[in-house]
């Protein structure tokens, strides 16, 4: 794309780098925090999180879906199916939403 000049150069070393990162310590530390939500508001977003985004496999970018098929490509370039891919809360974990229902109705943490 840069050749044909479609793409910029400075734009082509941005996608370089952000193909090249892991973000698996901040999916890590952001899944970790979300485990401790107490606020009404929290719950909800719990459940929204487990319902609609996935990480890619590779990097642990948060990809969420809204609508289509399963067949992904992420920013790092990895190829994986969305329903098959980790979930950013509650990962492996049966019946996520039904838990935290149950831990909003008694005010505990997830």
């Amino acid at each position: 794309l840069v050749s044909r000049g479609h793409l910029a150069p400075e734009m082509r070393e941005r996608f370089v780098e952000i193909r090249s990162r892991d973000f698996s310590a901040r999916a890590d530390e952001f899944s970790s925090e979300m485990s401790r939500a107490l606020d009404i508001e929290d719950y909800e977003l719990l459940k929204q999180l487990w319902l609609t985004t996935r990480l890619c496999p590779r990097c642990k970018v948060v990809i969420e879906r809204s609508e289509g098929c399963n067949s992904f490509y992420c920013i790092c370039g990895h190829h994986f199916d969305y329903q098959s891919a980790p979930r950013v809360v509650g990962n492996g974990v049966r019946k996520f939403c039904s838990k935290v229902a149950l831990a909003q109705k008694l005010q505990i943490p997830v």
